[in-house]
């Protein structure tokens, strides 16, 4: 006599019931790799501005004659500038500019997240050290900020940094960043789209060096070309937030150093 076997299958509410769950699971495991992700990309970015920031202070030991040189950190720790006292040029030059647009409105704000003090909140404002001298770097530049933008631009970009309209530094509505020297064909560089979003803080390295500029983001290269560019781009003063209201930053700022030095990323571990 045979045995009969009886195959029984997964009812309609069993089989519902398991897909919730390995629904669930899987948006826990969504969420807890998301989170794994952004802490290591913040904890890279901040190991690159930590790089950034030894190069800088190397480099400035040397360079008080150099009226180029600027770091602004938005502390304002210890330091006294009677018309703004968190905007403070930390550099050798300590030259403390507060030169603010009237069209907006600029303040020191705690809203950093990344543990590096305060920041510069700008509501599509911002401020300008005017440079008037003949030492102005011709070879080399780097540009190195954090940033947190509070809306895509309206228009087709917006300026963190800006210097006289001849060296650019843009992040574009299509969430790419641009970096535009003298305003040349050969000095003008975008890496690809989609990087930067607004509400989160990235750190942003731009470096033009030996005919060579880059753009890295958080502690990676992320667009990179030869060029030549106009050896008078760098001869006036720089903007923090502001180029012209169209183009006006909105958010937030920090640790914005400018040095007339190279990078070419291999002080990045």
């Amino acid at each position: 006599m045979k045995n009969k076997q009886n195959f029984t299958g997964f009812t309609l509410i069993e089989l519902l019931v398991v897909i919730v769950i390995i629904g669930i699971l899987a948006t826990i495991s969504v969420s807890t790799f998301g989170g794994y992700f952004e802490k290591a990309r913040l904890a890279k970015a901040q190991q690159s501005y930590s790089q950034i920031k030894s190069l800088f202070l190397a480099q400035n030991a040397s360079t008080e004659e150099n009226l180029f040189t600027t770091w602004y950190s938005f502390d304002g720790n210890n330091h006294v500038n009677t018309s703004n006292p968190y905007i403070i040029d930390i550099s050798e030059t300590k030259n403390h500019q507060s030169q603010g647009n009237a069209s907006g409105n600029y303040s020191q704000s705690d809203d950093t997240g990344i543990g590096i003090g305060k920041s510069l909140y700008t509501n599509k404002s911002g401020f300008a050290r005017p440079y008037n001298g003949s030492n102005w770097p011709t070879d080399n530049l780097t540009i190195a900020f954090w940033e947190k933008m509070s809306e895509m631009p309206s228009s087709h970009y917006m300026y963190p940094i800006l210097i006289y309209g001849r060296v650019r530094v843009m992040l574009r509505k299509t969430g790419a960043i641009g970096f535009d020297i003298g305003g040349t064909d050969g000095g003008h560089l975008i890496s690809s789209a989609n990087l930067i979003k607004p509400g989160t803080w990235n750190y942003i390295v731009l470096s033009y060096e030996n005919a060579t500029m880059r753009i890295f983001l958080d502690g990676n290269l992320v667009a990179e070309k030869k060029g030549v560019i106009s050896h008078n781009a760098f001869n006036r003063g720089i903007n923090i937030g502001y180029g012209g209201n169209a183009y006006a930053f909105h958010g937030w700022l920090d640790e914005v150093m400018v040095m007339p030095y190279g990078f070419d990323g291999k002080e990045l571990k």
